[in-house]
Formats: C-alpha cells, structure tokens, sequence
C-alpha cells in the first residue's frame, strides 16, 4: 500500500521553488538534487540581514556583471561566512569582475601568480565562467549562463530558477528608495540644509558615524548601509549627500555612496587613509564620477571647507569660515582611524574650536585642549560611560541629535542664546546684558559697566537646577575666556572673569547626571 511521504525530494523541487529573497538585495537558491548533497545554496547579493544559520551551507555567490551589490557589505558577509564555518566559499563571475573582487576583499594577495589547483585549496575561490560544455547532461547540475548583453540565469536539473531581469522586476531597488525617500521628505521641514551643522547618527560603536551639512552640501563620517532610512525618520534630504570619508574602503556606507552614483553616474567626493584601495571602489562602480580629496585640499563641493588629516591619520580637521567677518576659520577636529593617536598636523595646528571623540576600551573622557569637546560612547560600557566625570567643556555626545555651529566675532552675538538658555533664574537678565556689553574688548570696553555686572553675576546663588548650572557654568566659561586675556590693560576684570568661572563651573558632573535630565532650555 501506498504510502503520502512527509517532505518533497530534493530533485522535485522545481524553478522559482528554490529561490529565496531575504531582503532588497539578498537572494538564496537552493541547488541541492539529492539528499546527500553538501552546501546546497548559492547566493546573489549581500543585504544587511545575515542568516545565520544558514552561512555554512553556502558556497557559491553569483557575480553579476551589473546592478553589483554593496561590496562592503559583501566583505561583512565573506568574514561572517568563514567564521561561521563555511570552509571554502567561491565567487562565480567574469575574470574582470572576480579579479576587482579578489583585490578588494585581499590586496595584498597575487592570484594570478597561484596555480589553478593552489588556488582551489585557498578558503576563498575565483572562478571565472567558460564556455559551456558540448554533449553534457544538465540535469544533475546547477548552471549559471552569462549572456554577451551582461544579464546572467540560474538553472538546477534542466530548470530555470531565475535570471537577472527577474529579479529586477518588480522590486523597489536602492536608487528607487532614495528617489522615493526624497520625495517623501520635499515637502517637510528638513534638517542640515542651511549653514553648518551636523547630525549624529551612530555614537556606541567602534567608528563614530556623522552627517555633516555643509551649507546645503552633505558629507557623512563612516556611513552606515541604507543610510536614507535614517534620513527619512529623521528629515535630511539623501540626495544632498555627495561626500564621504571613511575610515576604510569596507566602511558599507562608502561603498554604498558609489554604488547610488554609479547607477545614475552622479558625481561623489570621497576620502580614506587608504587611498590607493579607494581606486579598487572605483573600478568595481566605474560609472560614478569620483573627485577624491587628500590632506591640506577644500571638499569638492563644499569650497569654504578646507581638510586636513594627522600624520597618523588617526584624526581629521574642517577649516571653515562660518562668519566671514572672523579672521581665522573655526577648526573642528575629529576621529579619522583607528591607529596610533596623533593630532599633530603638517598644514594647521590647534587649539580647536570644537572636538568629536569617540571612547575606545579604556580610554578617559578628557580634552585634548579644544574649547569644546563632545564625546561618543564608542566601545565603552554603559555603566564606564555613565560613571565618567566631566570636564568644564566637556559632554557626552547625544545620539541622533543635530548641532548647529555658530562662529562669533564678538560675545554680544550670543546675547539672545544666553538669555533662552538661562530663562526663569536670576541671570537671566544680567548674563545677556554683560553679553551684549562686550560688543568690543580693548580700548572700546567699558571697564565701570563691565565690572558692574561681573560683580551681579558673582553674587548670585548657584541655582538649583542643573540644566541651569550646565548653560551657566558654560557662559562664565565663555566670559573669562573672552576677559581672561586683557590682564594688563584691565587687571581687576581679568581677575573677577575667573573667579565667576571657577564659582559657577560643573566640574565633578558624571555623565549619567545629563543623562538623567529630560526637556531642554
């Protein structure tokens, strides 16, 4: 008597049955015939979903000759896939493309001095396709056709499973979802599209992620994948990202930037350390237009921003002019790579104006002499993080959170901010008053008015609030910094600028204490 079996055999299953799409751009076949088969998957792409589970089942990936994936993603997926314990994977494709991937995910390997049968034996394979052969049966095998136009199909046992336009077909791609994104945001109140500001997109991780809104320009620090998905929960327009710097050529966001300007041949500025593997990115998406920028040049769509890098790389510089009526640019320094520390440069020097770092292990949250320091969490604990003291010009770096720069001549300019961030205490008056005073330091200050009101500041309680505390510990701060140097010509208003300073200053603050706080001013 016949009997219903449970599962399907493998050999039964037939065409669109085997594949199967985990995200936008990743694609799982299932090759197996017989049940005793090993590895019976191949994959096209490498999204940002990685299925565990299944990598050591995986062995081929399919090279497309165009619509390429992210390879910085892809790189993820190759060091996840020989973790997990795939042994061997093999990248199937033309001997172009399989060559620009080998020098990308190994530079300093030679393959093509290896023999055929050495490199074969090595954890990760490139083969390039050949011709069909005559005369044999396709019904035990798995085949990838390459056509002359560039489109490619897969076939398991004589059937097809599907081809390149198939998988095009129907399915919203990258450049679809940014066009899609920035349509959905032209009619919304966007962020970082005037002035000089930047957004914070990732703070707890090993490399600070930033967008940077260079007078309508934007550059992101370290982009992370499907980066217009937090454009969109957070209003910055994707298509005003036109350069990248990242701290190397695997960084998913950078390669994804050449990616989005390739299939629309878009013009990109880019910098890395490692800037000869940067030409390995330009051959694999050879259509994007690259204007690379290097040490001590302007951005190349941001003219008033000038770049500079440390000798060791570790650190990068913005010199900009945010107040033409300034005589020198304000200098923001941040982390470039990790490697050894050093902000010594050959072209500019410090003190800076602003400083972004981001904690490694260890390291203690302190500055290294710029005015104001914020600082990411980076790869410190929540309970390291949380227990380190602050600093006068020292903070924790918020996450998700825009910040605007503002670069002033003269301390009256910020009257106005004193007053909101002071509103409801006793200094709420005097601190935009003293501030609008000192429209003139030198021969033009009036030393009665001025010490007149240092001595109303000086003599009020420190109020409860800590907010309050915050913003007025950083006025008293700006205040001693702007008098602190007119010692010999007003002696009595140097003196009374510090002692505010160290009356009212927050030192002894943990971060957990602003992390405690709720609302703003």
């Amino acid at each position: 008597m016949a009997t219903k079996r449970d599962k399907k055999l493998p050999s039964e299953y037939r065409g669109p049955e085997r594949a199967f799409q985990f995200d936008r751009d990743t694609f799982l076949i299932y090759t197996g015939i017989h049940e005793a088969d090993i590895r019976p998957f191949s994959r096209i792409g490498a999204g940002t979903s990685v299925p565990a589970g299944l990598l050591p089942q995986i062995e081929n990936v399919v090279v497309p000759e165009e619509n390429l994936w992210n390879v910085g993603l892809e790189s993820a997926w190759l060091k996840e896939s020989l973790r997990a314990g795939a042994g061997h994977i093999r990248y199937v494709g033309s001997k172009e493309r399989t060559s620009q991937l080998h020098r990308y995910f190994s530079p300093g390997d030679d393959e093509i001095s290896k023999p055929k049968e050495e490199a074969g034996q090595e954890p990760v394979e490139y083969s390039s396709y050949q011709a069909p052969e005559r005369g044999v049966s396709q019904k035990d095998r798995c085949t990838i056709t390459y056509m002359a136009t560039g489109e490619y199909q897969v076939t398991v046992g004589g059937s097809r499973v599907l081809d390149s336009n198939s998988l095009s077909r129907g399915r919203m791609g990258l450049d679809k979802e940014y066009e899609t994104v920035s349509k959905i945001l032209s009619k919304a109140q966007r962020r970082c599209e005037r002035g000089w500001s930047f957004f914070t997109l990732q703070v707890d991780a090993p490399l600070l992620s930033v967008y940077w809104g260079l007078q309508g320009q934007g550059l992101a620090l370290n982009p992370p994948a499907d980066i217009h998905y937090q454009f969109l929960a957070h209003s910055i327009d994707p298509e005003r990202l036109r350069m990248a710097i990242a701290e190397n050529v695997e960084v998913p966001g950078l390669a994804e930037l050449f990616r989005r300007n390739h299939g629309r041949e878009g013009q990109l500025g880019a910098y890395c350390p490692e800037m000869d593997r940067l030409v390995l990115l330009k051959r694999l998406y050879n259509r994007a237009q690259v204007k690379t920028f290097d040490d001590s040049r302007t951005l190349p769509f941001s003219k008033e921003t000038v770049f500079f890098t440390s000798r060791s790389k570790s650190h990068g510089v913005f010199a900009l002019k945010a107040n033409h009526d300034s005589e020198h640019p304000m200098q923001i320094l941040f982390p470039l790579k990790q490697t050894k520390q050093s902000r010594s440069f050959d072209f500019t020097r410090g003190p800076f104006d602003l400083e972004l770092m981001n904690l490694d292990g260890d390291q203690k949250l302190e500055s290294a002499g710029s005015f104001l320091t914020l600082v990411a969490q980076g790869t410190a604990s929540d309970k390291k993080f949380g227990k380190s003291k602050l600093k006068p010009g020292v903070f924790p770096l918020l996450g998700e959170t825009e910040y605007r720069l503002q670069q002033v001549t003269a301390l009256s300019e910020l009257a106005d901010e004193m007053a909101l961030g002071l509103k409801g205490s006793e200094f709420e008056q005097i601190v935009p008053e003293l501030f609008a005073s000192l429209g003139h330091t030198g021969p033009d200050l009036d030393e009665e008015t001025v010490l007149d009101l240092l001595y109303r500041i000086r003599t009020q309680a420190v109020p409860d609030s800590l907010l309050l505390q915050i913003n007025l510990a950083e006025a008293a701060r700006a205040i001693y910094r702007y008098l602190g140097g007119l010692g010999d010509k007003f002696p009595k208003v140097a003196k009374l600028a510090e002692k505010i300073q160290k009356r009212y200053n927050t030192s002894g603050l943990r971060v957990r204490d602003l992390q405690a706080l709720t609302g703003g001013v």
